[in-house]
């Protein structure tokens, strides 16, 4: 967990720091940032303790996706639109759930406070703080790779660094946590996935080698790629320029065309869930692996799947069946966020992030980043239509389109079944996890909707979750 995009007011806002000792953090980081010593604010904050390490988790994750834990059941619970100021429920336990903090999130060493560095004024002397702890898992053995190191952690797991001992091939593992592995027909799923990802071979998706389980936890052997993730992309350059934007989303775009003409959709297509190779160029990840685990512990409303609101396509949003046109929709979303450094649908809610999906127009995003062409502008808003039948026909339509609209040479793609049309049943893909809004009519597809039908399923939308969140946050 990080606080890069953390605004410093959030700690005023929510009752944490006054003005006087975030100031005396943000002068005692700038000191360190001029000694060549970059903290982040969080660990500033924690390493003078000026707050806990709840707190400022809490803060970190105010306004965004939070984890939190049953401290009774030891459930977890994925949280979008986190608000630190509310109190959540467990509610089969009817127990206040607590936020998962982070292991980053302990004070910095004091050894890192170098002597010739002058403290702000009136600064607080910096806590003493633990020893730092060896990972549990480096230095074991899954399958026949050894565990080097830890790259990465979320609420479902972690990622580390594996090593073959006699080729050194180097390979990605992710760990689920205990509660995960335990979770009933988690292990099932898990291996249908792994057999579907395991037909997947393209240079735009991430190979996976091998699911499998050791003493308590299942863990998840893939490629290992050292460019680090989308997120990773646009949190330090802001924003892309088109043409490497266009050349990301179509990396995107022709591994998705290779699954879908195997019967597999994507459906949660977001920047966590594309990885850069060491040549920059975009490979997808987890085909519903994430969305499989997650759908075992996150909060629901009315008995559905929340899933990731501010790039799920209209129809997903709806309940309707998600075929391959939303993979389009959701890689416009992110293409978006790539060209302007901003998502285009993001409300004060879920409520309120669903109803811009299902009924507002895509924003220009020249306003926000003049170097985008009106041509591209143009194939951007086709891409991100409401009505599956208007989109693309074919997602190498799309990337033609885009390619051109920057200056690209069109690569050729092999015939794919049209994005629009209905996937094909395949035992290895499980069907669509609904969203959580009213269920659509068997008789009226998404793009033949009525206007009424939509004002309709906007007004269930808000009812059903505005009804099932008063009974989860009173109290």
């Amino acid at each position: 967990m990080e606080d890069r995009q953390l605004a410093p007011e959030v700690f005023i806002q929510l009752g944490i720091l006054d003005a006087p000792k975030l100031k005396s953090a943000l002068d005692f980081q700038e000191t360190f940032k001029g000694q060549g010593v970059a903290l982040s604010l969080g660990k500033v904050i924690l390493n003078l303790g000026l707050a806990t390490p709840d707190q400022v988790a809490k803060a970190i994750a105010h306004g965004s996706t939070a984890t939190l834990r049953c401290p009774k059941c030891l459930r977890r619970f994925t949280v979008p639109d986190y608000q630190a100021n509310r109190r959540y429920k467990c509610e089969p336990c009817m127990t206040y759930l607590e936020i998962v903090i982070d292991e980053s999130l302990q004070p910095a060493p004091a050894t890192l406070v170098p002597d010739a560095v002058p403290a702000p004024a009136n600064a607080p002397s910096p806590a003493a703080a633990p020893a730092a702890k060896k990972d549990p898992f480096e230095g074991r053995v899954f399958g026949v790779y050894t565990i080097v190191r830890r790259i990465a952690k979320g609420g479902m797991g972690a990622v580390y660094l594996g090593e073959h001992p006699q080729t050194h091939e180097k390979v990605a593992i992710k760990i689920l946590t205990e509660e995960f592995s335990r979770m009933p027909g988690i292990q099932g799923r898990f291996q249908r996935e792994a057999d579907t990802a395991g037909r997947l071979e393209h240079p735009n998706i991430v190979r996976q080698h091998e699911m499998a389980k050791q003493d308590t936890y299942i863990y998840i052997v893939s490629e290992y790629l050292d460019g680090g993730s989308l997120v990773d992309l646009i949190v330090k350059e802001k924003r892309l320029a088109p043409r490497h934007a266009v050349e990301l989303a179509c990396d995107i775009l022709s591994g998705l065309h290779h699954a879908h003409g195997r019967g597999v959709i994507h459906r949660d297509i977001k920047p966590a869930n594309v990885l850069l190779g060491f040549n920059g160029r975009a490979k997808v990840i987890d085909f519903g692996l994430a969305k499989d685990a997650e759908a075992q512990t996150i909060l629901t409303l009315s008995g559905n799947v929340v899933g990731t609101p501010a790039y799920m396509a209209p129809e997903q949003a709806m309940g309707d069946q998600a075929g391959a046109s939303a993979d389009l929709y959701s890689t416009g979303i992110l293409l978006y966020l790539m060209l302007t450094g901003k998502k285009p649908f993001e409300g004060k809610s879920i409520v309120d992030t669903l109803n811009k999906q299902i009924n507002e127009p895509l924003p220009s995003p020249r306003v926000l980043n003049p170097d985008v062409s009106e041509e591209l502008e143009k194939v951007l808003k086709r891409i991100c239509e409401k009505k599956p039948s208007k989109r693309y026909a074919t997602l190498p339509d799309a990337i033609a389109a885009l390619q051109r609209s920057v200056g690209l040479a069109v690569t050729e793609a092999p015939a794919a079944p049209a994005v629009a049309a209905t996937p094909r049943p395949a035992t290895s893909v499980p069907p669509p996890a609904p969203a959580p809004v009213a269920p659509p009519s068997a008789a009226s597809p998404a793009d033949s909707t009525s206007a009424w039908d939509w004002i309709w399923v906007a007004i269930g939308i808000a009812a059903v979750i505005a009804a099932v969140t008063w009974r989860m946050v009173r109290g």
